[in-house]
């Protein structure tokens, strides 16, 4: 009898961890899951995450064979100019990884941050160097 019951007891404290275990990770895919496609969620509120990856060109760079592509300078502005303009961004979060690039993409850029009144962080990653 007593072998039966810690077994039972054993199963029984399995199958709670296991429960816990699947509820936390649905309260964590909850809260990740509410932020939009902006960014990162803080209630009602989120902070749009705008990537900032390669060189600075004016042009978009399409997907190739070998490459993903990249948004270019006035594609970046209209995303700042569209998640500065969105009720529910407190601010924007640039998150840059270039080797810097053209003094007319980068003034693009840096108009459409400087017309946005919400608050602006640049993240530097690996590579942050100037444009133009």
């Amino acid at each position: 009898m007593d072998k039966r019951l810690n077994r039972i007891l054993v199963l029984g404290l399995i199958g709670t961890a296991v429960l816990a275990l699947i509820f936390f990770a649905g309260a964590i895919a909850y809260m990740f899951g509410q932020g939009q496609s902006a960014g990162l969620s803080m209630g009602k509120k989120c902070i749009a995450v705008i990537h900032l990856d390669g060189e600075i060109v004016s042009d978009d760079i399409q997907p190739g064979l070998f490459g993903e592509g990249q948004p270019g300078s006035e594609t970046l502005a209209a995303m700042i100019r569209k998640e500065g303009g969105k009720e529910d961004v407190a601010a924007i979060l640039l998150d840059i990884n270039s080797p810097g690039g053209g003094s007319a993409a980068t003034h693009d850029i840096y108009y459409a941050l400087k017309n946005v009144t919400k608050p602006k962080v640049a993240y530097i990653k690996e590579v942050g160097a100037s444009g133009g």
